[in-house]
């Protein structure tokens, strides 16, 4: 199974990343998802804008994925979605 990793200013979707990695072999899935919280250190918080430049970014994704598949041989597949821009 490929790797799969996107840096992008959409919406991100956990049912599609959770259905690029779903195999018959694969005993379980987990999934990290950030939300943006109500506020920090006493203050309102009305939205996280996050920046990046997508090549480097995408790069430095898949050498995660090659990481975890060195420590962890067993894993099926491993997919990465990074959301930027304006996160309410």
């Amino acid at each position: 199974m490929t790797d799969y990793v996107v840096v992008t200013m959409a919406p991100l979707s956990a049912d599609d990343a959770v259905r690029r990695v779903e195999h018959a072999s694969a005993g379980a899935i987990s999934t990290f998802i950030g939300t943006t919280r109500d506020s920090f250190n006493g203050k309102v918080v009305e939205y996280l804008e996050y920046e990046g430049y997508v090549p480097m970014a995408e790069k430095e994704l898949l050498a995660i994925c090659a990481s975890i598949r060195r420590q962890w041989p067993g894993v099926v597949g491993v997919a990465m979605a990074h959301r930027l821009g304006v996160v309410a």
